[in-house]
């Protein structure tokens, strides 16, 4: 089962992303960003080294994640997409919007 946990500190909150995101459960790391920014912290970091699967819907709510963060005076990076993630991320181009790193 995927699972998002927040981390949060007197800085960025930290996210860390587990399993398999897909149109059944990209909800998840779109909820876990709102409570984030809902916490008062709009910038944040998703470590993404625990997800083995991303699809196109959930490329589209990384995306709108960041939307919303930016729109909050924020921002959203991820981290440690590898993989078949790091290539979805690259194939879309969101790998560069999201400023991933290996």
């Amino acid at each position: 089962m995927p699972t998002t946990r927040i981390l949060t500190r007197d800085g960025p909150a930290c996210l860390e992303a587990v399993g398999e995101f897909d149109r059944d459960n990209h909800h998840e790391i779109a909820a876990a960003v709102r409570h984030a920014i809902s916490r008062g912290h709009p910038h944040i970091t998703l470590d993404l080294r625990g997800v083995t699967y991303l699809d196109a819907s959930a490329v589209r709510t990384l995306m709108a994640c960041r939307y919303l963060a930016l729109a909050h005076g924020g921002g959203l990076r991820v981290l440690h997409a590898n993989g078949v993630v790091a290539f979805v991320l690259d194939a879309t181009g969101a790998g560069a919007a999201l400023s991933w790193n290996g």
